[in-house]
C-alpha cells in the first residue's frame, strides 16, 4: 500500500509525492473515519483465498 499526494490542475491531478508508508492520522482526524479499517475491510471482502495443495505442504 502506498499513499499518493495529488493536486488538482487545469491539466488533471498531478502527483505531488508517493509515500510507501503513509500516515493516515491527518485523514482520519480530519474526516472521523476509520480509514485504516475501511481498507481492511475491502481488502478482506474482496482478496481472494489461494488454495494451498496437498503436495506443497508435505514437500
Amino acid at each position: 500500500m502506498a499513499g499518493v499526494d495529488l493536486l488538482p490542475s487545469k491539466r488533471g491531478p498531478l502527483i505531488i509525492e508517493v509515500n510507501s508508508s503513509p500516515g493516515l492520522e491527518g485523514i482520519e482526524g480530519a474526516t472521523k473515519v476509520d480509514i485504516a479499517g475501511k481498507i481492511y475491510q475491502y481488502l478482506e471482502k474482496h482478496a481472494g483465498k489461494k488454495k494451498i495443495q496437498k503436495d506443497k505442504i508435505n514437500a
